[in-house]
This record gives C-alpha cells, structure tokens and sequence, in this order.
C-alpha cells in the first residue's frame, strides 16, 4: 500500500468519523430553541420570522434542510404507495364474488357491489359488534346515550349480511332486494372501523 492510498483511507477514515460523532453534536447545539408549543398561528409564524432573520444560517440548517428532506421522503412514499395501490393492492375496485363473469345490468351489479362491500366489511375487517351479542354491546355502550340505537342498527345488519350470504340467485326477487338495499344504505354510516 502506497502512501497515496494510505493518505485517501486516512481521508475518508476522518471525515467518516465527523459525520458519524462530530455532526450530530454540532446539530444538536445549532438548534434554534423553538418553544414546544404555540398558542397561535400567529406566535408560530412569528418566531420563525425572527429566527430566520436574526440566525439566517442556523435556520437553514435546522429546518430548511430536514423540511426538504421529510418532502423528499414523503414524495418517495406516495409514489409507492400509488405504485402499490396501482399495480397490486386496488383498494379502489370491488370485486362483487357471487356476480356472475357474464352481462349484468347495473341496477344488478350495484345490488352486488353495496352486499360485497358489506360482506368484505364484515368477513375482512370483522368489527367486534358483528360477533357480540346485544347484552355484551350494551354493556360496551351503557355510558351512551344512543346505546339502544346502536344495537338495534348492529341487529340489522347482521339480519342483512345474513340474508346477503342465504341469498340465492334465482328467480325474480326485485321489490325484496330493493328492500334490502335500502335498508342497507341506511345503515352505511357503520361500516368503517
């Protein structure tokens, strides 16, 4: 080894150690005091106004650099997560399973769609209440005020997903499943956890 190659790792070597030990130090000292917790907008907008212009480089380096940095991250993670949602996860479509692969009207295939988002709801994301009896949600709820209409709605819907998953595909039952969806529709409010 040469003393040229030796010079470059010695190099390398000291500056690793500045940005591995010395750095963080130095950043931790050029931070700029801000207070923890403003009581306005306005103080807000105020102190880094002051600080920008009575430590111009300071301010730069403590929150100018991290803000490009968390902007640049947060494009990176909204490039995958469309990359993701695009190509694999589709959270977008609904894929109606006791549809068949052959023409439907759409009055039919939004019958379909408002029961698979239901059955996705409950088979997927089981919520609690869809498993509980009515005593064990009035416990759960006896604080509230709208404990009893809320059970009542949870009844509902499990008489619905229940009918959903009995349903067969035959024969004319329109006035039934209008029924059905209206009362569906009604209780939409529930299906997120």
């Amino acid at each position: 080894m040469n003393f040229d190659t030796f010079s470059t790792f010695y190099a390398f070597g000291i500056i690793a150690v500045m940005v591995i030990v010395v750095l963080p130090s130095i950043w931790s000292t050029l931070k700029l005091n801000e207070p923890f917790l403003y009581h306005s907008f306005e103080e807000a907008d105020e102190w880094h106004a002051n600080a920008k212009r009575e430590h111009p480089v300071r301010y730069f380096l403590t929150e100018d650099v991290p803000m490009f940095f968390r902007r640049l991250n947060g494009r990176r993670r909204d490039l995958y997560y469309w990359v993701r949602n695009t190509l694999w996860d589709r959270h977008n479509t609904i894929v109606c399973r006791k549809l068949p692969v052959t023409w439907s009207d759409r009055d039919h295939r939004m019958l379909h769609a408002c029961f698979q988002l239901l059955t996705d709801f409950m088979d997927l994301e089981k919520p609690w209440e869809f498993s509980a009896s009515d005593e064990e949600m009035r416990e759960a709820y006896k604080d509230c005020d709208w404990a009893d209409e809320r059970v009542e709605d949870w009844r509902e819907l499990r008489e619905l997903y229940q009918w959903w998953q009995k349903r067969d595909e035959t024969g004319e039952k329109y006035d039934a499943d209008q029924l059905m969806l209206t009362r569906l529709i009604k209780h939409r409010r529930l299906l997120w956890t």
